[in-house]
């Protein structure tokens, strides 16, 4: 889906004396800070780190949907994970690195990221995705696990779609889908000032690659048979990710849409698809929260390999 994003990556394993794989992950060389406040090493981490520069070239695992865990039938076992990140801080320092960073660690990587601390990395939090349980049987039900602030201010909200005649509907994502890269360039207009239609495409163009037809549902927001916003989710067995989505911020009725196709109109379309979890990815808390959410921590572990003991006050303030 993200092609480019992380340049230059390499495939760390251990194996057993037969050859046989019993941990992976995926890591790259970071020469130096890039100033991407996604994927710089340590960029998202300044608030705890005192001298971030000093920690390059850094040794970075992360992928590119911003997770990391390790994979393998050795993945859940404590003295294989240890044995692995061992030889890979042996390995960095055979190279010359400075540091070793894990990124974006999930709740379920928890017993790797034990791991990492048990071996002189100290862990902080420096980010939370979003997350909508759905863990009700009815759409109405939805509303009523909220405070009565809650409620009140997402039933004005659907109260003003309503008025403004807005009719969500659902489908899948068609072949030539130029209505949706039009959206997405008033997104980018709004945000960034400027949007790039190949740029869109090639996103659509990944979706349809990456994921199964049957797995990719559209719900878009209309008004008078015009669709004036959507959002893309994917299907990953129980969980429903809000992957992409557009708005046209220059109709006047444009204010509340975002909310109704990313979240009012997706709880019915995951109780009807069997949903557990719909993923909300990073950014914009405090709407999303609101509207339900709940935040899952995601943590960094650093080691610096030049530092005794591997990680100290001089570079990191305070741990999770």
């Amino acid at each position: 889906m993200a092609e480019g994003r992380l340049a230059g990556c390499e495939g760390f394993t251990l194996v057993d004396d037969g050859g046989g794989a019993h941990v992976a992950m995926m890591g790259r060389v970071v020469p130096s800070a890039t100033n991407n406040q996604f994927t710089d090493p340590y960029l998202p981490v300044r608030g705890h780190i005192t001298a971030p520069d000093g920690l390059f070239p850094a040794l970075s695992f992360m992928y590119p949907n911003y997770d990391t865990y390790p994979v393998g039938p050795g993945a859940g076992d404590s003295a294989r994970l240890a044995r692995f990140v061992d030889e890979i801080c042996r390995h960095a320092r055979e190279r010359g690195l400075r540091s070793v960073v894990f990124q974006y660690l999930d709740p379920v990587a928890d017993p790797f990221t034990e791991t990492l601390r048990a071996a002189g990395f100290t862990v902080v939090t420096a980010a939370h995705r979003a997350e909508l349980a759905i863990d009700f049987k009815r759409p109405d039900q939805y509303l009523s696990r909220m405070s009565s602030h809650r409620r009140r201010r997402i039933r004005a909200e659907m109260r003003a779609l309503s008025a403004a005649r807005i009719e969500y509907t659902r489908r899948p994502l068609r072949d030539d889908d130029e209505i949706l890269v039009s959206l997405r360039i008033r997104l980018a207009e709004k945000y960034r000032g400027a949007g790039d239609p190949e740029k869109e495409r090639r996103w659509f163009d990944n979706v349809r690659r990456c994921f199964p037809a049957e797995d990719v549902f559209v719900i878009c927001a209309d008004i008078d048979g015009r669709t004036v916003g959507f959002t893309l989710f994917v299907r990953t067995g129980d969980r429903l990710t809000a992957l992409l989505t557009g708005t046209d911020y220059g109709h006047p009725h444009a204010r509340y849409i975002y909310f109704g196709t990313c979240f009012y109109a997706a709880v019915p379309l995951a109780l009807d698809l069997g949903i557990r979890v719909i993923e909300y990815g990073m950014g914009s808390e405090q709407a999303k929260t609101a509207r339900g959410c709940n935040l899952r921590p995601l943590r960094w572990a650093v080691r610096d390999l030049a530092a005794d003991p591997p990680v100290g006050p001089d570079h990191l303030n305070g741990s999770d």
